[in-house]
Formats: structure tokens, sequence, C-alpha cells
């Protein structure tokens, strides 16, 4: 479950198209009547990215090292074998996100989420190494002493766990500031660079797929 972040180059287009995906099976009884079955709570998505430009080598002055930085990148994954972290430059921060409701000791541990449109689903890959505010009935608490959050690189990944002593009471809103990630993996196994020039070559196409 690797951490590495996808990289921002100046080549990458700022169309960067998006699929939401569910599962859904219709079996039909012998009647002819069809009852839809959900099989996924909350949905994948899949992004198609393109780099109009990878530069590398001499231009002018400057040395470029951005097609390395991509080919690199995939490669040290083994292509679809591994995870990666990417951040969608339309949907990352959340100002405010409802939680839960404390459930006192009943509950010490709750998923991270994010609504969008009205549409929740869990955040499994917060970024902690950005601000991250968390509030139990408006009142910011402190993180590594009040409560404790998990990242992808975890086997339980984006959850919040109050600590021993710091449990709050039951029935108080949880709130959170915080800017997020989405765990994926390349669809397959190969990137096809294509070269249109001195040291430039581009990316036309590159798929991959949020993972839960």
């Amino acid at each position: 479950m690797s951490t590495t972040v996808f990289p921002t180059l100046k080549g990458r287009d700022i169309t960067i198209d998006r699929t939401s995906m569910f599962s859904t099976r219709k079996p039909k009884a012998v009647s002819g009547k069809i009852v839809s079955i959900a099989q996924w709570a909350s949905p994948l998505y899949q992004w198609t990215v393109t780099f109009n430009f990878l530069r590398t080598g001499l231009f002018g002055p400057s040395t470029f090292t951005e097609l390395e930085q991509l080919r690199g990148f995939f490669e040290k994954l083994k292509g679809a074998f591994d995870s990666f972290l990417f951040q969608d430059p339309n949907d990352n921060v959340v100002v405010g996100q409802a939680i839960a409701n404390t459930s006192g000791l009943l509950a010490t541990t709750y998923q991270l989420q994010r609504t969008s449109g009205g549409a929740t689903a869990p955040i499994l890959a917060p970024n902690l190494g950005a601000t991250f505010n968390l509030y139990v009935n408006a009142v910011l608490k402190t993180q590594g002493v009040d409560y404790s959050v998990t990242d992808w690189s975890s086997g339980t990944p984006g959850l919040v766990t109050f600590l021993a002593g710091h449990v709050p009471a039951a029935a108080l809103p949880i709130t959170a500031d915080f800017s997020y990630y989405f765990p994926c993996s390349f669809d397959d196994d190969t990137m096809d660079f294509g070269r249109f020039g001195q040291n430039i070559y581009k990316l036309d196409k590159q798929t991959f797929t949020s993972l839960k």
C-alpha cells in the first residue's frame, strides 16, 4: 500500500476525465420481475489523464527530467501492481465536514468521509502532511493528545480514534477540516510515451482507478 503521490508536472492537461462507477446486480425472477441489488455502498472512480509534453535533457540553460519522473514513478510501482495517491484538482478538501455523532464509550473510532452534492463517501487517504482540524461540538481537539488518525499505509485507513481519557460524551457532532487523496492503482501494466520533438515526449492517455 504505497503512499507515493502521483507527480504534478507542467505538461499535464488541465482536462482530467473522471468516471463514477457502481456495481449493480439485476437478477430476473421466473415471473420476469427484476430486483436491483447495489453491491457497493460507495463508488469507485476512474481517471484519465494526458500529458501534452514531457521534457527531458537540456533546454537552453535549464535541464528537465519530467519524462524520467513520470516513467520512474510508473516503474517503481511495477505498473498496476502497487497503489499510489492521487489528488483530484476538483475534489481534495472539505471544511466543516460532518463525520458522525459521538457514541460515548460505545464507539471510539469513526470513519472519515466527505460529502459532495448530497452523496457521502469514505475517505481512506487523508493528507496528514497538511492542516487537519477535528472538532467535537465545535471545540477543536488536538491530534496525538485527544485522537489519532490513520492514513492509507495502515491496515484500517481513514479512521479517527479518540484516545483513552479523551473519549467525548455521547450525542455530540464531530466535524473536520482536511485535505485528502484518493488511493489508486493503474488500470494496466503499460505506459506509452510518444516522441514528437527534440527531447520532448507526450503521454496521450493513462487511466487509473480508485481503491477501497
